[in-house]
């Protein structure tokens, strides 16, 4: 199944295979990265964007705004697994940062968590 990736402005536009943008594979080249993981860029936002490809690109971008990796599925309307492998690769880069995520015992969070991914 296509699914439209439109980005902004980088004028893409065309129907992209989701397996396409991360070359096939399931898992990142660093770490899992959780769906509740909140991304932000390493250096803040003093630091230049790097030369990415545009889909890497627009990870980055929305990086600054400290979104989950869900926020960003969501807003890329892209698959969350596509996702999480693309911002795995840019952590295992050195260009995004993963803050701390829920650690086990936090109910009414973990609850809170599945109610905003069921009303994706």
């Amino acid at each position: 199944m296509a699914v439209p990736y439109q980005p902004g402005d980088d004028g893409l536009s065309a129907l992209v295979r989701p397996y396409t943008l991360t070359g096939g594979r399931t898992r990142p080249r660093g770490g899992a990265v959780p769906v509740e993981a909140i991304v932000c860029r390493r250096g803040g936002w003093r630091r230049n964007q790097p030369d990415l490809a545009p889909v890497e690109a627009e990870i980055y971008r929305l990086a600054g705004e400290r979104l989950s990796a869900a926020e960003m599925s969501h807003r890329l309307r892209l698959p969350l697994g596509v996702v999480r492998v693309l911002i795995g690769d840019l952590v295992a880069a050195g260009h995004l940062l993963l803050g701390p995520t829920a650690v086990g015992g936090d109910i009414p969070l973990i609850r809170r968590l599945i109610h905003g991914l069921r009303a994706l």
